[in-house]
């Protein structure tokens, strides 16, 4: 069995958003054909019930405790890495007492293979250097494309001018880390395709290992009748404040004014500071963190999804789809999913087009029963979290015996006089 070492930034239990979920799953997926090790950052003792699901799969935890700094502390943080080559945002995750930890892991266990969690964990691939383990580079976003994105949504100035150097800095990152890596792992084709495209890193293994879903948990739900519009996402992922500003702004009042009984409804764990004056608009409801989406579900006529920045594919969707609900959603809330138009969703990009789709949705039963059946038949046949943790530990399985054999073969060859 394949001895794996996995640098996460945060402990991905309880699976509360995206990237904890897709951490969660693959972790929990591959636990019955890998021996797994997890090395992670968490900000306060974590209690015994979040633990004990790692212990139950035989999961070897390692947390290393490092509260949330001061805010002066973070400031000069962020001053340090204002003039490094780092991005700035990398110094939220750079931690002396991780570089520790790591070291002394990387020294006394051989592992077969190191999975890195995201290029804001970067300054810690120089620790991998000396390790004959398989390298794996997990990219859960492209970084330098999400900057960009932001950058470009940002009016002319001081800040939209940070937003670019800090792109320009990320693909310098991403360039090395790419160099440094045996595989690379992203979520989309989209993606492999962009990586691709880089002269540098055409004959370097790049695997697309899509978001999914537990097909065996998620089970489609009965109509409830109301009507009801969810939207679900972390609020501490910036593109998702935006989304919902956005769209309760932009097209709900139009909405509402046409469907009246109509709610919009948001729920997502972190601060909902952000979205406090949406409490007084008539028909939004700002639910906070819930102990269990099924209820959130159950009572949706449909899910939307109007991002407009951010990068990577949304588990949000394919969730959605699991549970059998309709999705409207924007090309980029979309974007990397095998799914088409009209057949698995309603794409729209502006508030009359994601209006004019809602209310085709709302209005039209058989439409929504059609992109129901056909989304929930696209995550069994696509995206099942068993079926993509099983192809991803073949091709662990496959290269780690490759790095073994040119070893061996190194190990036995003569020396040259």
């Amino acid at each position: 069995m394949i001895r794996s070492l996995q640098l996460l930034p945060i402990l991905p239990y309880p699976p509360r958003s995206g990237g904890h979920l897709r951490s969660w799953h693959l972790c929990n997926h591959l636990s019955s054909r890998l021996e797994q090790t997890i090395l992670c950052r968490v900000m306060t003792p974590p209690p015994p019930e979040h633990i004990a699901p790692f212990a139950e799969r035989n999961i070897r935890l390692h947390t290393v405790l490092i509260p949330r700094p001061r805010p002066a502390v973070r400031m000069l943080k962020a001053l340090r890495f204002l003039f490094s080559s780092y991005p700035v945002m990398v110094g939220g995750w750079d931690h002396a007492a991780m570089h520790q930890h790591l070291k002394r892991l990387l020294a006394t266990d051989g592992f077969d293979m190191v999975v890195l969690n995201g290029t804001p964990l970067c300054s810690y691939m120089p620790l991998l250097r000396g390790s004959s383990a398989l390298k794996v580079l997990h990219l859960y976003d492209l970084e330098s494309e999400f900057l960009l994105r932001k950058a470009q949504a940002l009016p002319p100035g001081l800040h939209q001018l940070m937003r670019y150097q800090d792109v320009s800095r990320m693909r310098r990152i991403e360039e090395r880390m790419l160099r440094m890596a045996d595989l690379v792992l992203v979520t989309s084709d989209r993606e492999r395709d962009i990586l691709r495209a880089r002269d540098s890193y055409r004959h370097r293994p790049i695997v697309t290992v899509p978001n999914g879903v537990d097909c065996r948990t998620c089970r489609p739900l009965p109509r409830s009748g109301r009507q009801e519009i969810l939207y679900i996402g972390s609020m501490q992922y910036e593109p998702n404040v935006d989304a919902v500003l956005h769209f309760a702004d932009a097209v709900w009042p139009t909405l509402h004014a046409r469907f009246p009984a109509l709610v919009f409804r948001v729920a997502g764990s972190g601060s909902s500071a952000p979205l406090a004056r949406l409490r007084t608009q008539p028909g939004i409801e700002i639910m906070g963190e819930v102990p269990d989406v099924k209820p959130c579900y159950q009572n949706a006529a449909l899910c939307v999804v109007p991002l407009r920045v951010g990068s990577g594919t949304r588990l949000k969707i394919l969730e959605a789809m699991a549970f059998g609900r309709p999705v409207v959603s924007t090309a980029l809330g979309c974007e990397g999913l095998d799914a088409e138009h009209n057949r698995h969703l309603l794409v729209a990009n502006d508030p009359d087009g994601l209006r004019a789709q809602i209310e085709r949705v709302l209005t039209d039963p058989g439409l929504a029963a059609t992109l129901a059946a056909n989304g929930r038949a696209l995550v069994e046949q696509r995206y099942s979290w068993d079926r993509i943790a099983g192809n991803l530990c073949d091709v662990f399985e496959r290269l780690v015996e490759e790095k073994k054999a040119v070893r061996a073969e190194i190990a036995g060859a003569p020396e040259i006089a």
